[in-house]
């Protein structure tokens, strides 16, 4: 056996062992983290619901009351389907956990296989010629040189032996280690059934329930109507704030964008006389006085600014972050309510939350406005991302940042509703650009719902 071959042999096999458990455990810790990150939302997502149960146990059997019950209920079911979409993720990530430990399990024995042979055929050369063979291969050398190289080489040979039953021992480890660990994800593939077994058997439950108090409501149908009316006025009257505010927003900039033009027109005008004037320390004086060019009187960005910041807005489509954690439990656009038999519209998406959360601006901008009370939508602001891009946060429970201000993007403004206010534990959003009616569907504009907010099915 030429020894010179034999340890360059070794040493690939050894390097590509290395790289391949590196590439193992570096798919390993992906996958730990994405059912991590997958079983967060899960427990998040299993406390809004137990919070909707709690409130629906609260209400009472009267129309209005019932109603409110309705609405819950539809939330509750929308976090039951999230809860059972990620329960299905879950289960997916365990399964390629599985199938990677397999993967694993094969190299490694086909590994073990490997120095078991090598170990066998080293013991056999031994075996076979003894230490006389190598003292000989030694003292034959043809000079001293020579006799050193085959010396190292020996040395070296007898090391890899040592090393090799090590690896041996090192490697059978492994494999009890990843049987352990194969029957763990066996155990949490059972776990994933049973609970997603349970959540199906609690959204059944919630949808029966939801279906009486559907024919129940139906039954009065001159509070129905009047309810679909209530709920038709409402979103009109937003769509007018909306539209009005805008429009005085816009008003407003070009009357304080003409006063800016006259009074620097004003200067300059001053100016060029005060350079006329003869004497120089009066002239001094009087250029000292007409220099600086007129500015805004306001916090609110110039033009230029406002042209960077939508630039970046729009460059930003499909990934803002969102402005709340939580579930999507109405859509944008129309949708036929399941009471009113009829198509309700919807100017932005109703996110969800557990009561009080946070809620941050989803980009740079100006807090354009900020409305009280506007019917079911609450306590309301208006953030401006440029000339033509708005974002509107509604149903708050608190506010925290003044009018006329400039925030950052995932600064807070707020905490979102609770119980008691206009829509529930929920935050309203809606993306809208300048122009009547202009409102945008959300989920186009915010990032990865899976993150965070998973899109209720409606």
């Amino acid at each position: 056996m030429n020894p010179r071959y034999f340890l360059s042999l070794l040493l690939i096999l050894l390097l590509h062992q290395n790289v391949q458990s590196q590439d193992f455990e570096r798919i390993r810790g992906e996958l730990r983290e994405r059912q991590n990150q997958t079983n967060t939302q899960i427990q998040s997502l299993q406390q809004l619901i137990l919070q909707y149960e709690q409130e629906i146990r609260q209400t009472e059997s009267e129309y209005e009351t019932l109603y409110q019950e309705f609405e819950r209920l539809e939330r509750e079911i929308a976090l039951r389907d999230a809860v059972i979409r990620n329960l299905q993720s879950q289960g997916r990530q365990i399964g390629e956990e599985i199938s990677l430990i397999q993967r694993e399990m094969a190299a490694a024995r086909a590994e073990l296989e490997r120095l078991i042979e090598t170990y066998r055929e080293s013991v056999a050369y031994l075996y076979k010629h003894g230490r006389v063979p190598e003292l000989a291969y030694l003292f034959t050398s043809g000079s001293f040189n020579q006799m050193m190289i085959r010396s190292f080489y020996l040395r070296r040979f007898e090391e890899q032996r040592t090393r090799q039953a090590l690896a041996i021992e090192q490697k059978q480890e492994e494999l009890r280690v990843k049987e352990e660990e194969l029957l763990a994800a066996n155990e949490e593939v059972q776990r994933n059934l049973d609970e997603t077994r349970t959540a199906r058997e609690g959204l059944n439950e919630t949808r029966q329930r939801q279906n009486r108090n559907i024919a129940r409501l139906q039954e009065n149908r001159q509070q129905t109507q009047a309810k679909l009316e209530d709920t038709r006025r409402s979103v009109e009257n937003l769509n007018q704030v909306l539209d009005n505010t805008i429009a005085e927003l816009e008003r407003v900039q070009r009357e304080e964008e003409e006063r800016i033009r006259q009074l620097e027109a004003e200067r300059l005008r001053r100016l060029a006389e005060a350079q006329q004037i003869q004497d120089d320390a009066e002239r001094a004086r009087a250029v000292a006085r007409y220099s600086e060019p007129v500015t805004r009187s306001t916090a609110e960005p110039s033009r230029e600014e406002y042209a960077r910041i939508e630039m970046d807005f729009v460059r930003s489509k499909g990934s803002l972050p969102w402005p709340v954690n939580g579930v999507v439990t109405q859509s944008y656009g129309f949708s036929v309510h399941p009471v009113y038999r009829t198509r309700i519209p919807s100017p932005g998406i109703e996110i969800s939350a557990e009561e009080g959360s946070p809620v941050r601006v989803v980009h740079d901008g100006f807090i354009s406005a900020i409305h009280r009370g506007v019917g079911e939508f609450g306590d309301m602001i208006i953030v401006r991302h440029g000339e033509s891009y708005f974002t509107v946060y509604s149903n708050f429970s608190e506010i925290r940042v003044p009018v006329s201000s400039f925030v950052r993007a995932g600064d807070v403004l707020g905490r979102s509703g609770v119980r008691n206010s206009a829509r529930g534990s929920t935050l309203y959003f809606i993306v809208r650009r300048s122009g009547p009616d202009s409102n945008m569907d959300p989920i186009e504009w915010l990032g990865n719902p899976d993150q965070v907010a998973p899109t209720a099915a409606r």
